[in-house]
């Protein structure tokens, strides 16, 4: 992430040169009302407070003036973000019991110097339900509509979902193992005398 570091160096130097040319700092100006007999400086530092509080939305105004292919990567960022968000939420609301960890994003920051999901993931548990095949069948069915469940699946997803469908298929056999080893064994099987 190289860039991401030149950047971070860029961006905090654009601040700083928009401090320096666009902001009047009163509290530098050498007006004798502000500085008593003994040279101090009789400024309120509640006062200061808000002169820096204006100071910093002056900043942050000035940082909004973005040039038209800034306000576009800006757009997609946006975009993006919203569609990542939506797709990992999609994971969390079908997964239900079986997610084992919420949503991690990765992010990226825009020309307005904020953060922006542009990946996502989420960690489902995925392993078999021990002696117990039709649990084991149930849990892969949800596995499978969770890693579905977004608009746009990914190819990480249609690999889990996958998965699913294979232990699924694993838990109907050993069902008709089972049911096959109690016929054989008589239990399911009614003697009238």
């Amino acid at each position: 992430m190289e860039n991401g570091i030149s950047s971070s160096f860029k961006n905090y130097s654009f601040i700083n040169n928009l401090s320096n040319k666009s902001i009047n700092k009163p509290e530098e100006k050498n007006n004798n009302k502000n500085i008593n007999s003994d040279g101090k400086s009789k400024i309120n530092p509640d006062n200061k407070e808000k002169r820096n509080d204006k100071k910093k939305n002056l900043i942050k105004n000035e940082e909004l003036k973005l040039s038209q292919q800034e306000l576009n990567e800006l757009r997609r960022l946006q975009q993006r973000d919203m569609t990542v968000k939506a797709h990992e939420q999609a994971h969390l609301a079908v997964g239900g019991k079986y997610v084992t960890r919420a949503a991690n994003f990765e992010y990226e920051r825009g020309p307005d110097y904020q953060l922006y999901a542009v990946g996502g993931e989420v960690s489902i548990d995925t392993s078999e339900v021990s002696n117990d095949p039709e649990a084991t069948a149930q849990k892969a069915r949800t596995v499978k509509a969770a890693a579905l469940a977004p608009a746009n699946p990914s190819g990480q997803d249609y690999a889990v979902a996958s998965k699913a469908s294979q232990m699924e298929a694993e838990a109907y056999k050993e069902m008709q193992e089972q049911k096959t080893e109690k016929m054989l064994n008589g239990s399911n099987v009614d003697v009238k005398v």
